[in-house]
């Protein structure tokens, strides 16, 4: 079957306009193609940032709502046979339509079958029976071209409020990680501040520590050559020095304790910096994801 192969020719420029937006109007228009059944009258309706598969998948739906009758898809032609649409025709209609995609819109090509000849938009307008088919057919395609269009408008509602919503809850993520780090900072520098409160106290422990061993020292001088009273007094001795040996080294573990308070708020502080800098960024996608929602609803609310 050749389906869209060709235009072969363009009638008068007849087209009804749905304005759906300055942007995105919904037009109706009519042109010969060629389908499967040779050269005939289509009506062609653009269906804005819609997808092809989802729109196939309505239209199928629709066009077999009354009817009995099975959709065939062959060579991307959708036909259904003896279908029946009241604001058409009261007769049964066989339709042959074709469904793609073309940059953002989707492209809805129909041709009506209605009692054995295809409506054409060559027909006397004076005509009661003929207004009636042909606005039928208008408006039934533009009805289902609006609801494509409020469909995928919504979904681009959904995705925008969706990634809004990320963007939010990244924000309060990081409001959450600074205020982590502002509490270690303020922790650090306490921490810092009773390692410097221990380091003075065992300074004067130190101190005091070496003021005893140098009077033991002194005592040992006049101990003479009783050799129990120097084991004893070396003993001693020994024990002050280890115990001084201890408190320096807890000293010197303080320090070290400070050195990394201080590289830890370094590094806190620079994580608050970026974090705010982040901030800022995200807040600045939130007020223009915001403005998206508000052009999003605007757009939803002039499809008509």
């Amino acid at each position: 079957m050749k389906i869209l192969s060709v235009i072969l020719a363009v009638l008068t420029g007849i087209a009804i306009s749905f304005q759906i937006s300055a942007q995105a109007p919904i037009v109706v228009n009519e042109k010969i193609v060629t389908m499967s059944k040779g050269d005939r009258p289509a009506f062609i309706v653009e269906i804005p940032e819609a997808i092809s598969g989802n729109v196939k998948k309505s239209w199928t739906k629709l066009i077999r709502q009354n009817t009995k009758s099975k959709v065939l898809e062959e060579n991307n032609e959708i036909t259904i046979q003896n279908t029946q649409i009241d604001v058409i025709s009261k007769n049964p209609i066989n339709i042959f339509s074709a469904i793609y995609q073309a940059d953002s819109t989707v492209k809805l090509v129909s041709l009506f079958e209605i009692d054995s000849s295809f409506f054409s938009f060559v027909g006397n307008l004076e005509d009661m029976n003929y207004e009636r088919t042909y606005e039928g057919i208008i408006h039934f395609l533009h009805d289902f071209a609006v609801g494509e269009y409020i469909k995928a408008v919504e979904q681009e509602q959904k995705e925008i409020d969706k990634e809004l919503k990320t963007f939010n809850s990244d924000l309060q993520k990081l409001v959450k990680q600074t205020e982590s780090f502002q509490k270690k900072i303020k922790q650090n520098e306490s921490d810092s501040l009773n390692a410097e409160t221990q380091i003075i106290s065992l300074g004067v422990d130190k101190e005091r520590k070496q003021g005893e061993i140098d009077s033991k020292k002194e005592s040992m001088s006049s101990i003479g050559g009783d050799k129990e009273l120097q084991d004893e007094a070396k003993k001693h001795l020994k024990s002050l020095e280890k115990q001084r040996k201890k408190i320096e080294k807890e000293i010197v573990k303080l320090k070290e304790n400070i050195v990394e308070y201080q590289t830890s708020n370094v590094e806190l502080k620079r994580n608050i910096e970026e974090n705010s800098k982040q901030k800022e960024e995200l807040l600045n996608k939130i007020i223009e994801q915001k403005e998206t929602v508000i052009m999003v609803l605007e757009k939803l609310n002039n499809i008509k």
